[in-house]
C-alpha cells in the first residue's frame, strides 16, 4: 500500500517498503491525503496516530496497490525472459507487441 502511495520501492528482505527517516512527513502526508489510518510506535512508544473510522480508505488503496503490484510483477517476469531470447524470437516478439499497442 505504501508503495502504491508514495513510490517506494518494496523491499523483500524485510517484507515491506522501507524509506529514508527523512521521509517521514512525506508518508505521513500521502496516509492523510489518502483518509488512511495509521499508528506510528518508535522504540516501543505510541509516536502519532491518525484514526479515519468509518471513511478509512487503506481496503480500497490496499486492493489497488496489490493490484498494481501484480501488473509489475507480471512485467518484470516477461522482461526477464525476453531478455533471454535470441534475436530472431526477439523480433518476432517486438512485432507481436508493436501491432498491439499501435491499435
Amino acid at each position: 500500500m505504501l508503495h502504491y502511495i508514495t513510490g517506494y520501492k518494496i523491499v523483500a528482505e524485510k517484507g515491506g517498503v522501507g524509506f529514508p527517516e527523512t521521509a517521514y512527513n512525506k508518508v505521513i502526508n500521502a496516509l492523510l491525503d489518502n483518509e488512511i489510518s495509521y499508528v506510528v510506535y518508535e522504540k516501543n512508544e505510541k509516536k502519532d496516530e491518525k484514526n479515519f473510522k468509518k471513511i478509512n480508505n487503506y481496503k480500497n488503496i490496499l486492493k489497488k496497490g496489490i493490484s498494481e503490484l501484480s501488473i509489475e510483477e507480471r512485467f518484470q517476469k516477461i522482461e526477464t525472459a525476453i531478455r533471454k531470447l535470441n534475436a530472431k524470437e526477439l523480433d518476432h516478439i517486438l512485432e507481436v507487441i508493436e501491432d498491439a499497442i499501435s491499435n
